[in-house]
């Protein structure tokens, strides 16, 4: 599979093609990498959440973090004015039209309640 690059904005719960388009719903601890993932590192980030259905930022082993160039977890520490990247690169996400009484105890952490 090959990807594709273009200057657009990275959206978070809105269908770029068409704004109308709107997720209703929970999103939690999004990652971006550039490297496919192997079915065992999935397994592990799946199992972050299993057994920690609290709002507070997990950490997370060194290999999970190779290739990592977007992290937003969307906890309180990292919502102050934006979404905060924790991957190290900088990629700052700018919160519209958010409240304080857009976040709910996510799978890992805090997460951002769309509707």
């Amino acid at each position: 599979m090959n990807a594709t690059y273009s200057t657009n904005d990275f959206v978070i719960g809105e269908d770029y093609r068409d704004a109308s388009q709107l997720f209703n719903g929970l999103i939690d601890d999004v990652r971006i990498y550039n490297r496919a993932l192997s079915a065992a590192e999935i397994s592990r980030l799946y199992g972050l959440g299993a057994t920690t259905k609290i709002a507070k930022t997990i950490t997370t082993n060194p290999d999970l973090e190779d290739g990592l160039i977007g992290h937003w977890t969307f906890d309180g520490s990292d919502l102050i004015e934006n979404a905060v990247d924790r991957s190290g690169s900088g990629n700052t996400g700018y919160l519209i039209n958010f409240t304080s009484t857009s976040t709910l105890p996510g799978k890992i952490g805090q997460a951002l309640e769309f509707d």
